[in-house]
Order: C-alpha cells, then sequence, then structure tokens
C-alpha cells in the first residue's frame, strides 16, 4: 500500500453508532486487516485504559489523521491535543484500574487537581495512538 493508500484507510478504519447519551466505538467490517490487527494491538495489547476508552482513543486519533495530508502528518508530531471532555464529570470517567497509577503521577507532576490530570492523561494517549497510526501510514 502507498503512503495515501494507508492514509485513506487508516481514515476509514472506524466509526461511532450513537446509543442513546453513550457512544459505541467500532472497527468497520470492512477495516484492512493490517490495520485492524495494528488498531486491536493498540486497543488490548498496549492497554491504553481497558478495551472501551481504548476504542475511543482509537477513533478520536483516527479524527485528527483523517482531517490532515500525507505532507501533514509530520507536523502532527507537535500538535496540542485537546480531545478530552470539558466537562469534569466525563473526565473523571477517564479514571480506572488501568489509568490511576498514571493519573497519580500526573497529579503529582503537574500539581494538579483530578479532573485536570485526567484530562492531560487522555490527551496524551490520543497523541500517543495518533503517532503509532502516522508511523504506520509512514512505514
Amino acid at each position: 500500500m502507498t503512503k495515501q493508500q494507508k492514509h485513506d484507510e487508516v481514515s476509514n478504519a472506524m466509526d461511532v453508532i450513537k446509543d442513546k447519551e453513550n457512544p459505541i466505538y467500532i472497527i468497520k467490517d470492512n477495516c484492512n486487516k493490517e490495520i485492524k490487527d495494528l488498531l486491536l494491538k493498540i486497543i488490548y495489547d498496549d492497554n491504553i485504559g481497558g478495551k472501551n476508552l481504548g476504542y475511543e482513543l482509537c477513533y478520536r486519533a483516527i479524527g485528527i489523521i483523517e482531517n490532515q495530508s500525507i505532507d501533514e502528518l509530520d507536523d502532527l508530531r507537535d500538535l496540542d491535543i485537546d480531545e478530552a471532555s470539558p466537562y469534569t464529570s466525563n473526565r473523571l470517567g477517564y479514571l480506572n484500574i488501568f489509568t490511576e497509577g498514571e493519573i497519580s503521577e500526573i497529579i503529582n507532576e503537574y500539581n494538579c487537581g483530578i479532573g485536570d490530570a485526567c484530562a492531560i492523561w487522555y490527551n496524551n494517549m490520543v497523541q500517543d495512538v495518533m503517532m503509532m497510526l502516522v508511523d504506520f501510514i509512514q512505514g
């Protein structure tokens, strides 16, 4: 696959289904196998906040990538990500048994409240996932 084909495939790899107030993030049935395997590796093997949150983080990262051209992908490394919810109640939803250690470290490092620490963690995870996908596209 060319870089452009990879970009297009990654951009169309996931979808969201609205279930009342709770979105359900899915990998599309027609997703390229190589990209599907990468997404599943990120979600399950890299343990980025648990399965449900992992799907959401991948979806958010793909949303950023799909709005960039191939030439702009390198610029994403320096992009300030602001994908976390502005609502404290939603931010606290990022805290779980998989994330509590990292979020505690952020609280200590930044001397901030738990809501802000959850948002920092979320934005960092979106950035990390996005860069894994960019590396795949450019590789």
